[in-house]
């Protein structure tokens, strides 16, 4: 029970990073790089899904680095289905 406390308390907190990873890249690219939002957005959503994924195989999931080529698909649709309704949004 403990470990699942932990790993979600992980998971919590790199959802939290992840977002302040997206914020920052958003901005970079909007303000410094002048990419249009419509431009911008979705390239610092996969930004923050890259670190998201790193994080949690590395830190947030314990045995999730031998993890199956299933679950990384899984990973890579899901976050598809984010990317692609945030553009439909």
């Amino acid at each position: 029970m403990k470990n699942r406390l932990n790993e979600v308390i992980k998971f919590v907190l790199t959802g939290g990073v992840c977002f302040l990873i997206e914020y920052a890249a958003l901005i970079a690219l909007k303000e410094w790089l002048h990419l249009p939002v419509v431009a911008a957005t979705p390239i610092a959503f996969l930004i923050s899904v890259v670190f998201n994924y790193l994080l949690c195989v590395k830190w947030v999931f314990d045995g999730a680095a031998e993890g199956s080529r299933k679950a990384q698909l899984g990973f890579a649709v899901t976050s598809v289905m984010g990317l692609r309704g945030m553009l439909i949004s």
